[in-house]
C-alpha cells in the first residue's frame, strides 16, 4: 500500500509536533522541579528573613524608647520622637497581689490615638517570663481605630516592685512588606499560633489561631529558616518560617502549590495554543506544497491525456475518411455487379466481368485488387488501433505510477 505526498508530510508534521509537545511537557516538569520548586523556596526564605530582619529592626528600636521613657517618663531625654509611635504605658504589680497596675502613660494625640486601648490585657506572665513579646491587642473602634502592635518589656524592679512597659506602635512598614510580597502568604504569629501581623486586616484584627499550621510546630532556635511542604486545610502549600525566640514570634511565608504551578499551567495553555496555531498553518502550508510538488506530475497526466485524445481524434478521422472511400468502392462494385446481372442475368454479368478495364486484364481482376486493397486497408487500421492501445495504455500505466501518491491524495481529500 502507497502512501500519497500529502500524508507524508502531514505525518512527519504530526509527529514531530508531538515530539515537540512531549519535549515540552518533560523540559516544564524538570523546569519546574528544578527551577520554580527551589525559586519559590528562596523567595518564601528571603521573606521570611527580610520581615524578620525589619521586625527585629523596629522592636529594637522601640524598646530603647520604652527604656529611656521608662527610665524617666517626664525628662526631656525621654521625648518620644519616632513618626510610628502611639502610646507608652508602665504597669507595676503591687506587692502580694497578681493585678497589674498603670502607673505611668503617654500618648501621641497628633497620629490620631484617641486613646490607649487594648482589648484584652497585655500577656504580663509572659513578658515577666520571657522578657520581650511583641503582641496583638488591637481592636477597631472609636478608641482604638488605627492599627497596631505592641511590644512588652520586662522592666528593672523599682521599690521592689515588678515593671512592666508597654509601648504601642504602627505597623506600617511591616504592612507595606506584607502586601508588597503578595505571591507569598507573610504574616507573623506568636509562639503559640495566635495571628500577630496579617495584610487581611480582618485576620489582623480577629487574631485567630493557626496552631494546626505545620510551620507554626516547628521548633528552630538556631537563628536558621525552616522550609518545607505541607498540608494544611487540605491543600498543599511550601512555606519557610524564621523562629524569634527573643520576641516570641514566628515569621512565615507560605505559597499555595496551585499558585506555583499556575504560571506552568498557563504556560502550558499558551504553548498548546502556539502548537495548535502551528499545526493549523503547517497543515495549510503542506497542503500547498504538496500541490506545489505534483503539479509537474498533474501537467504531466493533463498533456498525455490531452495528447491520447488528440491522436485519438486524428486516427479516428482518418480512419473514418479511408473507410469511407473503401465503402464507395465497395458500393460501386456491388452496384456494377447488380447491374449486369439485372440487365444480362449470369451471362451478362460474367461477360463484363471478364471485359478489360482500366489496365486490367478485366473488370474481375480490377474488383479483386479493389478488394484485397481494401482487406488490407482494414487489417492495418486494426493493427494500428491496437499498437496506439497499447502505447497509450503504457503511457498511462507510466503516468500513473508517477501521479499514484498525488491522485490517491486528491481521493482522500474528496
Amino acid at each position: 500500500m502507497k502512501i500519497s505526498i500529502r500524508s507524508k508530510v502531514f505525518l512527519y508534521l504530526f509527529l514531530f509536533l508531538g515530539i515537540g509537545a512531549g519535549a515540552y511537557a518533560v523540559l516544564s516538569s524538570r523546569l519546574f522541579r528544578t527551577v520554580v520548586v527551589p525559586m519559590n523556596r528562596e523567595l518564601n526564605e528571603s521573606s521570611a528573613k527580610w520581615m524578620g530582619s525589619l521586625l527585629e529592626k523596629r522592636v529594637s528600636d522601640f524598646r530603647k524608647i520604652l527604656e529611656r521613657w521608662a527610665n524617666d517618663p517626664d525628662g526631656p531625654s525621654a521625648t518620644i520622637t519616632d513618626p510610628d509611635w502611639l502610646a507608652s504605658e508602665i504597669y507595676q504589680n503591687t506587692a502580694g497581689s497578681a493585678d497589674w497596675i498603670p502607673v505611668s502613660s503617654a500618648l501621641n494625640s497628633t497620629a490620631g490615638m484617641i486613646d490607649k486601648h487594648h482589648a484584652t490585657p497585655p500577656p504580663f506572665a509572659k513578658i515577666l517570663s520571657k522578657s520581650t513579646v511583641v503582641f496583638n491587642t488591637f481592636q477597631p473602634g472609636p478608641s482604638g481605630n488605627i492599627p497596631y502592635l505592641s511590644l512588652g518589656v520586662a522592666l528593672p524592679a523599682k521599690d521592689g516592685l515588678q515593671r512592666i512597659g508597654v509601648i504601642d506602635f504602627k505597623p506600617d512598614a511591616l504592612l507595606k512588606l506584607l502586601r508588597f510580597r503578595d505571591f507569598s502568604d507573610l504574616f507573623l504569629t506568636d509562639y503559640d499560633g495566635e495571628v500577630v501581623l496579617h495584610r487581611d486586616p480582618d485576620l489582623f484584627s480577629s487574631r485567630p489561631s493557626w496552631s494546626d499550621n505545620p510551620l507554626v510546630r516547628e521548633v528552630n532556635e538556631s537563628g536558621e529558616v525552616i522550609s518545607r511542604a505541607f498540608t494544611w486545610k487540605g491543600a498543599r502549600y511550601s512555606g519557610s518560617v524564621w523562629n524569634l525566640p527573643e520576641y516570641q514570634i514566628k515569621v512565615i511565608a507560605q505559597v499555595n502549590d496551585d499558585r506555583i504551578q499556575e504560571p506552568v499551567r498557563v504556560l502550558g495553555v499558551k504553548t498548546l495554543i502556539f502548537f495548535a496555531w502551528i499545526a493549523a498553518t503547517a497543515l495549510v502550508l503542506a497542503s500547498y506544497l504538496t500541490r506545489l510538488l505534483t503539479e509537474q506530475e498533474r501537467n504531466a497526466a493533463k498533456a498525455i491525456e490531452e495528447a491520447r485524445s488528440q491522436v485519438n481524434q486524428t486516427q479516428d478521422e482518418a480512419s473514418l475518411q479511408a473507410e469511407k472511400n473503401e465503402l464507395e468502392i465497395l458500393r460501386e462494385i456491388t452496384k456494377g455487379w447488380r447491374m449486369s446481372y439485372q440487365a444480362s442475368g449470369w451471362e451478362g454479368l460474367i461477360k463484363d466481368l471478364k471485359r478489360p478495364v482500366n489496365g486490367f486484364e478485366s473488370l474481375l481482376e480490377e474488383d479483386l485488387a479493389n478488394l484485397e486493397v481494401i482487406t488490407e486497408g482494414q487489417l492495418k487500421r486494426h493493427d494500428a488501433r491496437a499498437k496506439m492501445a497499447r502505447q497509450v495504455k503504457l503511457d498511462l500505466t507510466r503516468a500513473s505510477e508517477i501521479l499514484d501518491e498525488g491522485k490517491g491524495d486528491e481521493a482522500s481529500k474528496q
